[in-house]
């Protein structure tokens, strides 16, 4: 725990708790700019937002293969499985 946590009372972030607010940061970027893809009006647009959407997708790639390397993200898992992995890491920081 840093100087600054035990003055604040603040927790420091994990790696995998900051990769992983990446990646769905990522995913929330990728939606966004493929909707607004589709619904550019001019051509200069559309090529602006496809070429936003492919730069997210190379970033997003870069988060997720760090994450899987490292364990903390199973594409075959369930929805439901991750999200009760998250509950478990969830209650482990808060006790």
């Amino acid at each position: 725990m840093s100087i600054l946590d035990t003055a604040t009372g603040a927790k420091t972030l994990s790696d995998r708790e900051i990769a992983m607010g990446m990646l769905e940061d990522a995913k929330v970027c990728a939606t966004m700019l493929g909707a607004a893809t589709l619904e550019a009006y001019t051509p200069a647009l559309r090529s602006l937002f496809e070429n936003q959407l492919t730069k997210h997708f190379q970033e997003h790639k870069v988060v997720f293969d760090y994450m899987h390397k490292h364990g903390w993200y199973d594409p075959k898992k369930s929805p439901m499985d991750m999200a009760m992995d998250d509950l478990r890491l969830a209650k482990k920081v808060c006790d």
